[in-house]
This record gives C-alpha cells, structure tokens and sequence, in this order.
C-alpha cells in the first residue's frame, strides 16, 4: 500500500480509490493509471462505460465501436 501511494503523489498519472475495507478494516484501494487528462475526466470515462453494461441503451453506431 505505501508503495502505491508513494507513487500516487510522485505521479500525475497514478490515482488512488478506496472502493471498500477488509473485514480487518483495511482500505482496499483500487489503483487508477492513465494520462492526466483522462484522470481530470475521470467521472466522463466511468459513465461511459456504464453506458457499455446495457447495449440495449446503445445506438447502432454506439453499439458498433464506430
């Protein structure tokens, strides 16, 4: 875990998110690593991957990866 926040704070590619703690009370963190302009538009790239889950919701073009 200090590993990963160590490089957290030296990188502006690398992001933390504690999504749950262990039954021993630990965070459980989920390590994000991408461009810095993706991490800004983090909550853009997660709701459009939500999008995803349901093709039904999808247009043809949306659907089709175009």
């Amino acid at each position: 875990m200090r590993a990963l926040e160590r490089w957290a704070e030296a990188s502006p590619r690398v992001q933390l998110v504690e999504y749950a703690r262990s039954h021993e009370g630990r965070p459980l963190v989920l390590a994000i690593v991408s461009s810095p302009d993706n991490l800004a538009r983090l909550d853009a790239v997660r709701a459009g991957m939500a999008r995803l889950t349901d093709p039904r919701e999808l247009s043809s073009q949306e659907g089709s990866g175009s």
